[in-house]
């Protein structure tokens, strides 16, 4: 899956997405973007590139959505989740999420932070290992340009 394809490389929103690529890179984790939904095509194709190996999804906006949706239906699958200003008005089965995971979102990202808060809340029920980070002041890119992802 190429993350270029979809606009999300290098080059795509300075400030953004190059940072939390960089620290990935720093510690040898493998960034991919699906862009189809095909989370067993994915998930086969990365077996087959790397061998079996703990997998930890990162979603960002509707990336976010993508990925809670993903491991609502499939908790087994994943070790942790990295959940940033998920675009999701509502999420059933959040009490599946047991793995670790952090949710970050900007304070001023008002509908986003509102669900983001709601998440938190009820993960928290069944989730010891749940990190919630709203940044004050910060809007929808916030979790992106904001957060300093090589101290976490």
């Amino acid at each position: 899956q190429s993350t270029e394809n979809l606009g999300m490389g290098y080059d795509y929103a300075p400030g953004t997405f190059v940072n939390l690529r960089n620290v990935m890179a720093e510690r040898g984790w493998i960034y991919v973007t699906i862009n189809d939904y095909e989370w067993d095509g994915l998930r086969t194709e990365l077996v087959e590139r790397y061998g079996e190996r703990a997998v930890y999804l990162a979603g960002v906006s509707a990336g976010g959505s993508a990925i809670l949706q993903e491991a609502v239906a499939h908790p087994e699958r994943y070790a942790g989740l990295l959940v940033l200003c998920p675009a999701l008005p509502r999420l059933e089965g959040a009490k599946r999420l047991t793995m670790p995971m952090v949710v970050s979102v900007g304070a001023e990202d008002v509908l986003i932070a509102a669900f983001c808060r709601t998440l938190a809340r009820d993960v928290a029920r069944v989730n010891k290992r749940l990190v919630y980070v709203e940044i004050p002041g910060g809007g929808h890119s916030a979790p992106l340009t904001r957060a300093d992802w090589a101290k976490q």
